[in-house]
């Protein structure tokens, strides 16, 4: 971790590292860092990202960028009670992300949907806020673009309704994690691994600072 007083404990997994905190714990985390100065970013790494890592570079870079790596699965709690270094508790992806936007509605902060197949992130949207009434959502867009548009996409983020979140789908990743983080406009950016729901994006993500006065 980057922005944490008192760095948490790790155990590394096939070369990527993971850190031993529970899902209490992560979403403290959470908004710990939307009070901070600057982009953080939680990932969520599990079997399949650390096993498809082995194979791309660019996955284990991502992977030690993140200030928060969270235990994604039962294969990872398994994997640390092996080595002797257990995490207390599986983190998924899918229950962090859903606690995370409990915890922004509960806020009143607002997420941008990003990725996967045109449709689905309104469709997620939608679903999500039929199950949690306070969530604000200020807007959605498809991952599919090239990277010309990238900028494009940024500043549409920018311009929604003070965006402080953003979910993506892993497939969105490498178009979506270098501008996005790179630009000082977008708050409280988390970005989100793929799941096998399309109707709900599941994460890898980051955060920011309070807005830009325009």
């Amino acid at each position: 971790m980057n922005k944490t007083e008192a760095p948490i404990q790790q155990i590394e997994i096939l070369g990527i590292p993971v850190d031993k905190v529970t899902k209490a714990q992560a979403l403290d985390f959470f908004e710990a860092f939307m009070q901070e100065d600057g982009l953080s970013f939680i990932a969520t790494p599990n079997p399949e990202i650390i096993l498809a890592a082995q194979k791309d570079p660019e996955i284990v870079r991502v992977m030690k960028s993140a200030d928060l790596k969270l235990p994604d699965g039962t294969g990872i709690v398994r994997a640390s009670q092996i080595l002797g270094n257990p995490v207390e508790e599986r983190v998924t992806g899918i229950d962090f992300s859903y606690a995370a936007l409990q915890r922004l509605a509960e806020l009143g902060k607002s997420v941008f949907f990003l990725g996967s197949r045109p449709g689905v992130a309104e469709k997620a949207a939608a679903t999500l806020c039929g199950q949690i009434p306070a969530l604000r959502v200020a807007g959605c867009r498809d991952g599919y673009f090239k990277a010309a548009e990238e900028d494009d996409v940024v500043r549409e983020i920018n311009a929604s309704d003070e965006a402080r979140a953003l979910y993506c789908t892993l497939e969105t990743l490498q178009n979506a994690t270098e501008p996005a983080a790179s630009n000082a406009a977008i708050r409280d950016l988390i970005l989100d691994n793929a799941h096998s729901d399309p109707a709900f994006p599941a994460p890898l993500c980051a955060h920011e600072g309070d807005p830009p006065s325009n």
